[in-house]
């Protein structure tokens, strides 16, 4: 009986690590480079369209969980308002929640959606 659980377990393992696809999690960095933001005339609509557990309410984004807005962070810096980002200058975007956004401190404890913004020679492509 031991041996036919081992089994079945491997097996299960096996086909579990051989899918190919991908998918993104909430908690993951996606670069922006490699998608295309050209129907997208605003960063929330851009966020809500592509990660999941990311949704708008009361016009503001909210990551699922979490009561309030989450921190938004720019380049490094902590602003209150994303809606003026234009999704084609947007290098990168990170949804941090949990323990992750812990580093934040208090101000993370609703998540925070870190972008990072293309810099010279990166506008132009």
């Amino acid at each position: 009986m031991k041996h036919i659980i081992t089994l079945i377990m491997a097996a299960v393992l096996i086909c579990g690590c051989s899918s190919t696809g991908r998918v993104q999690n909430a908690d993951e960095e996606q670069p922006a480079k490699g998608l295309d933001m050209t129907g997208y005339t605003d960063i929330i609509s851009y966020i809500e369209g592509h990660y999941p557990g990311v949704y708008v309410e009361d016009g503001e984004l909210r990551i699922r969980g979490a009561e309030q807005a989450p921190l938004y962070v720019v380049d490094g810096s902590t602003v209150f308002d994303i809606s003026d980002i234009n999704p084609i200058d947007v290098k990168s975007i990170e949804i941090i929640k949990g323990p992750d956004a812990s580093i934040y401190g208090m101000q993370g404890e609703n998540g925070v959606i870190a972008i990072t913004l293309k810099k010279g020679p990166e506008m132009e492509k």
